[in-house]
């Protein structure tokens, strides 16, 4: 499905069945519900872009967010590899100090790098803020374009004293930084987790409750 809207993408055409449009069909003439305009679509050319993703392993993140998550992380990382765009999964908890987990790396070793992605786990608190400052200077210093990190989280961090409204503070300090150094920072959430992503990372946010939705919101980003 991924692979389908990039060719649209790139050949552009025309977006049938339309409530408005410049053009009509005069196939479509018959519908009853009048949805037979036409607009046409310039091709896009893919972006000159590199992508990290960076995922939440604290204890809260346990159970179905953890494994969402992962299905998430891995369809993010098939659908950059699969047009050619550079793409780094990390992982990270804490555990004397932040542990940084790298899966997989923007020059992949081998073709079986996505694999360590079905080993990720939730334990221990997290330092989200520490855990973006790694991710987003490291893709600072792509050479791309356009860089975007995805962070996928329960918007709770927590690790001894870093927790609350100070710790969310953090989190806004370090993304509001990196987006004035043109890094693109999106927060992705599931299901309830939803309104602290928002409040957190602002206009930077993806839905990732429902996976199936994923390859249009992909394409929209």
């Amino acid at each position: 499905q991924m692979q389908d809207i990039m060719r649209d993408l790139q050949m552009g055409g025309m977006t049938r069945h339309k409530a408005f449009g410049k053009t009509i069909c005069a196939e479509d003439i018959y519908r009853p519900d009048n949805l037979f305009f036409a607009n046409k679509k310039a091709p896009v050319d893919l972006p000159n872009m590199a992508v990290s993703i960076l995922v939440d392993h604290s204890g809260s993140m346990c159970g179905e967010r953890i494994l969402q998550s992962m299905k998430a992380a891995i369809l993010l990382h098939d659908f950059a590899t699969g047009i050619g765009i550079p793409v780094a999964v990390a992982g990270h908890t804490t555990g004397n100090g932040v542990r940084y987990i790298v899966y997989s790396d923007f020059d992949a070793y081998s073709d079986k790098d996505r694999f360590r992605l079905g080993e990720m786990s939730a334990s221990g608190g997290n330092r989200d803020g520490a855990a973006i400052e790694i991710a987003a200077s490291r893709l600072q210093k792509r050479s791309e374009k356009i860089k975007m990190l995805i962070v996928i989280s329960d918007g709770r961090p927590n690790d001894g004293n870093y927790y609350g409204k100070a710790a969310e503070e953090d989190i806004t300090s370090i993304v509001a930084k990196y987006r004035r150094k043109n890094v693109e920072i999106i927060g992705a959430a599931i299901g309830s987790d939803r309104d602290a992503i928002a409040r957190i990372y602002g206009e930077g946010f993806l839905d990732i409750t429902d996976l199936s939705r994923l390859p249009k919101t992909l394409t929209a980003l």
